[in-house]
């Protein structure tokens, strides 16, 4: 989770800003927090009880905003980008896959771990990138079909994978 956060809000802010690497991108709360958290793993400090509990209840927060965020924007949906959603998660899930099974294939991983190398890199498309999309303007509507079709193509897709993927 670090590491795809890492990634996901230094490069991916970088590409969807189009702003390209900058010190405002790097002061993102995100990459902050992975610097305290892993202070805090390394050192082994422990936050107080009540300040646990206040930011565990902000953090349980942001999933349903998120989704409520996403079925307005479903709402809202016009043909024109669902066409694109589709085709956009369809090559999401076939890339993924394909990535996936080449990364697996060149490091030689085999068994459990191959597994879930290639069911997580075959996973629908996070909500949260419908956030960045709509934060950056870059197409919400288009990534909020892409969610949706990801998710409902998984459905379709996962007891198959599963059969490829487990040995």
């Amino acid at each position: 989770m670090m590491l795809t956060s890492v990634i996901q809000f230094s490069l991916g802010l970088a590409v969807v800003s189009g702003e390209g690497l900058s010190w405002r991108l790097l002061r993102h709360p995100i990459l902050i927090s992975v610097v305290v958290a892993v202070v805090m793993v390394v050192f082994q400090i422990r936050l107080p009880a009540w300040l646990q509990n206040s930011v565990a209840l902000i953090g349980d927060l942001t999933i349903p905003m998120m989704l409520i965020t996403l079925g307005v924007s479903l709402s809202q949906l016009r043909v024109r980008d669902a066409g694109g959603g589709l085709v956009f998660a369809a090559a999401r899930l076939l890339l993924g896959f394909g990535a996936a099974w080449l990364v697996c294939e060149l490091a030689g991983v085999e068994g459990v771990l191959r597994g879930v190398i290639l069911i997580q890199s075959t996973m629908p498309v996070a909500v949260f990138n419908y956030l960045l999309a709509q934060t950056y303007r870059q197409g919400p509507e288009t990534v909020a079909a892409m969610v949706v079709f990801s998710t409902l193509l998984s459905f379709l897709t996962l007891p198959l994978l599963l059969i490829v993927a487990l040995p």
